[in-house]
């Protein structure tokens, strides 16, 4: 680790933070990651409530995040100030005030493609606020906040965010006490950040990741017997079935049958897209296989133009999106 490094991380202990049996290093491609130093120990690093920063009180500038509001955070804000600076700072800032010039640059048939996955994601801009950095400081907060259910607010874990996002990685333990990742690893530590899927994560996080789930995209489906399928990407609104497998809701009204989510992919039940669709074809008095079918067309035809027309642009943008979208189309197919 950089000498830097190493002083930002005793004054995270000196603040009550604990990261034990690892080191920090940086890759050009890929930014931060933390790797375990004896595999054979338990590796945990631990941010405690009082050096969890509010979203609502994080300000930018050219020089990177900073904490608008240190009056909040006075007996921690010194080692705050120097993680803000160091892991959000300006290098950060313009890799993404150059994101957003590829963004900028794109034709409007290139913008069109790129809606059909919700892309680009773009800040609603104030009058008078800085149009380019306040998209910087949105991708960085869509990037590394975090549900901090204790306080009902979306907040920053100092040092916690050098981790990097696998779907077999360690989940957060959360209390009142703060934010905590803990285990035995082999090599690179990981933590399991949420259940998107690949498309979602390049939405947030701006890289390429396996996922557990693939969702499929929004439509609706008007079958020939007048019912309607709406189908969502909404994967908040879930419930848990078998103990343990997330199941979306489902609502009926009249011939209309919106479901919040609709499952493509999932790694640990290949029959699981067929479940769903199996538990749909009473109300719509459509087969399974039928359900199933359109869905998966449907998808497609969403996905493939993107890849078809898009991906010999030399636009780091299209090509990152691109990069995302053959992914989902591999893991949809079983690759």
């Amino acid at each position: 680790m950089t000498e830097e490094l190493v002083k930002l991380l005793d004054l995270f202990r000196e603040n009550g933070g604990i990261f034990d049996n690892m080191t920090i290093g940086y890759r050009e491609e890929s930014g931060y990651y933390c790797s375990v130093i004896n595999g054979h120990h338990n590796a945990k690093v631990f941010c405690p409530t009082h050096l969890l920063v509010d979203i609502n009180d994080i300000g930018i500038n050219e020089t990177g995040l900073f904490i608008a509001r240190p009056e909040k955070y006075a007996d921690n804000i010194g080692f705050l100030e120097r993680y803000f600076a160091f892991h959000f700072g300006e290098k950060l800032v313009n890799e993404l005030l150059e994101e957003k010039q590829q963004i900028d640059s794109l034709s409007e048939n290139e913008k069109l493609l790129l809606q059909k996955v919700g892309l680009p994601d773009l800040p609603n801009i104030i009058d008078g606020i800085n149009e380019n950095l306040e998209y910087v400081k949105y991708r960085i907060l869509q990037s590394y906040e975090i549900t901090f259910g204790p306080l009902n607010k979306m907040v920053i874990m100092p040092v916690v965010s050098f981790l990097n996002h696998d779907q077999n990685g360690s989940v957060f333990e959360i209390n009142n006490n703060g934010i905590t990742v803990s285990g035995k690893f082999n090599g690179e530590v990981f933590a399991f950040y949420n259940m998107s899927d690949v498309l979602m994560f390049l939405q947030r996080s701006r890289f390429v990741t396996d996922t557990r789930f693939i969702y499929s995209m929004p439509m609706q489906i008007i079958w020939p017997n007048g019912k309607t399928l709406y189908i969502n990407r909404d994967v908040s609104k879930s419930r848990i079935i078998d103990g343990k497998f997330m199941w979306p809701e489902v609502g009926t009204k009249d011939t209309v049958i919106n479901v919040s989510w609709f499952p493509m992919y999932f790694k640990q039940g290949p029959r699981y897209p067929s479940r769903f669709a199996a538990s749909l074809a009473h109300e719509l008095s459509i087969p399974a296989e039928v359900i199933l079918h359109q869905v998966f067309r449907n998808n497609l035809n969403t996905l493939l133009p993107i890849v078809f027309s898009l991906q010999d642009s030399e636009n780091s943008y299209i090509q990152m999106v691109v990069s995302g979208v053959k992914r989902q189309l591999e893991l949809i197919g079983g690759l």
